[in-house]
């Protein structure tokens, strides 16, 4: 916890993985404490974590994700390419263990001016993809939309959670790098400490069918950081059928509407600064800006 919270301060100072989270990821399937993370200290103090998330499954590739760092005071001292070095080196074995014809990807992420990027890039990871994290304030006003002809607003009550993993699989088929979420991501993603079903919404046509969804969640530990209250829209999804037909605005405004009812004072969400769906439009035009960008690194074989 002490070197997320380090790492953040200068790298992130607005949000930092929470212990609830932190716990969670590591007690997930996919995670073998003992051959997947690391630690490193000086002497009794933490300095360095590292840690290889891949869960063996996609659909037109294998990927495993590479987390962690080295505190800001212990920078520039060879720490953190001796630990991508072992991250790489193992996830590349757990890729290699699957037997599958699928292409492997190696992937990790870094804010802007971040110190791993340069590590990344001679390890061999290079830039492939930057993503936007956007913010709205909620004491701007707040567009009543309505849903297309043939939909209707519905609550996410557990029951459909099943049925919005497939709608969100569907819709993001055609998204850069999306490999589907199996069950057991679904629910770590639905069902976390920070998960918020009463901030998110369905949309559902005549028959009860899914056919768009916004998934948000609160992070209550990030407001001291922020200095402000917030939720975060983690998935914005619409099935083809249904898009560039106000759905997406709709169901946004009226999470928006949420999360204000609820007293927070702003949301936010990432974009793929490159995706050609016109996303980044939208959210402009729905009254987000950008706040910071994240640079994806990527090695694939």
């Amino acid at each position: 916890m002490r070197v997320y919270t380090e790492m953040a301060d200068v790298d992130h100072p607005d949000w930092t993985e929470t212990r609830d989270e932190i716990a969670e990821e590591l007690s997930t399937p996919w995670v073998d404490i003992s051959l997947d993370t690391r630690i490193g200290f000086d002497a009794d103090r933490p300095v360095a974590f590292g840690q290889i998330y891949c869960t063996g499954s996609g659909e037109t590739a294998l990927r495993a994700y590479a987390f962690g760092g080295v505190t800001p005071e212990y920078r520039g001292r060879g720490l953190g390419r001796e630990l991508l070095a072992w991250q790489v080196t193992r996830a590349r074995a757990k890729l290699d263990a699957i037997d599958s014809p699928l292409p492997r990807q190696v992937t990790a992420y870094a804010p802007d001016g971040n110190s791993r990027i340069p590590l990344f890039e001679h390890a061999g990871l290079p830039a492939v993809r930057y993503a936007l994290r956007m913010r709205r304030m909620l004491s701007e006003p707040i567009p009543a939309l309505d849903l297309p002809v043939g939909l209707r607003f519905a609550e996410w009550t557990p029951d459909r959670d099943e049925e919005a993993r497939q709608v969100k699989n569907e819709a993001f088929r055609d998204h850069w790098g999306s490999q589907p979420s199996p069950p057991e991501l679904w629910q770590h993603l639905i069902g976390g400490p920070a998960g918020r079903r009463d901030l998110s919404l369905l949309a559902v046509d005549e028959s009860g069918a899914i056919a768009g969804l916004v998934l948000q969640e609160a992070v209550t530990e990030d407001w001291e950081r922020q200095g402000f209250s917030s939720s975060y829209m983690q998935i914005i999804a619409v099935l083809r059928p249904w898009r560039r037909q106000g759905v997406a605005p709709a169901l946004m405004s009226r999470t928006l509407q949420a999360s204000k009812d609820a007293g927070l004072e702003a949301v936010a969400l990432d974009v793929d600064a490159q995706s050609p769906s016109g996303a980044l439009a939208l959210y402009e035009g729905m009254g987000f800006w950008v706040t910071e960008r994240d640079q994806t690194h990527q090695l694939e074989y």
